[in-house]
Parts: structure tokens; C-alpha cells; sequence
């Protein structure tokens, strides 16, 4: 399978809030990028609603996305259950954003070189 994602996913464990007109889900997000994200759940929306999602870390400040569901998996296939979401807008905290992902992206450099796979690991 073809990966056509723009950006790279960073991995992450954050509760967030996902609210839309039939749902409102608080569950774990798995994974982050500018472009989109994964949220872990079993009870997806249908594809193509729209969803705010809201999350508040005590140091990076609150973010709240304007998001699309672009796919679920409701059974378990090998994959964890969730549903991956299209960032269409930040509706607010946009700096708090990208600190957050500038934190998640030094977190995740920092465990690669802990485990000799960063930039700097030989050959």
C-alpha cells in the first residue's frame, strides 16, 4: 500500500476531544502530522463528517482542529481499531499546535538516538 501523506506522522499518546452533530468521543490520539492525525476508538463517524477536535497540554497551551474523518476501522484487523482524521483548519491555538508537534518531533528524535537509530547512529 502507496503512503501519500504530505507530512510525516509523529507519534504521540494525548486524550483529545473529537465532537461532531451525532458524537462526542474522549479518546486517545495515537499519531500527528500538520496535515491529519489518528485517534483510537471503536465508535467511528461515518466518512466525510467533520469533527472539532480539542485537546489542552499544561505546558504547549489548549488546540482545537477543524478535522474530516477520511477512514475507520471499527474491527480489529491485525491494526488497532480508530480513525484517521484530515486537519481542515485550526480553529484555535495554532502556536500551541506547533509547539506541540516541534515537542513530539524532538521527543521522537531524542528516543531514536536513545536507541541508536537517530541521525547521528553509525552505519
Amino acid at each position: 500500500m502507496t503512503d501519500h501523506r504530505r507530512h510525516s506522522r509523529i507519534p504521540v499518546r494525548q486524550r483529545v476531544w473529537c465532537e461532531g452533530d451525532q458524537v462526542t468521543l474522549f479518546v486517545q490520539m495515537w499519531n500527528v502530522s500538520r496535515g491529519g492525525l489518528f485517534v483510537r476508538t471503536a465508535s467511528s463517524p461515518p466518512v466525510g463528517d467533520r469533527l472539532r477536535v480539542t485537546w489542552s497540554d499544561r505546558t504547549q497551551g489548549e488546540v482545537v482542529l477543524q478535522t474530516v474523518v477520511v477512514w475507520s476501522r471499527r474491527e480489529p484487523s491485525g491494526s488497532q481499531p480508530g480513525m484517521g482524521l484530515r486537519i481542515a483548519g485550526v480553529e484555535g491555538g495554532a502556536a500551541a499546535f506547533e509547539r506541540f508537534l516541534s515537542r513530539a518531533e524532538v521527543d521522537l528524535g531524542d528516543a531514536l538516538d536513545d536507541a541508536g537509530l537517530g541521525d547521528d547512529a553509525p552505519d
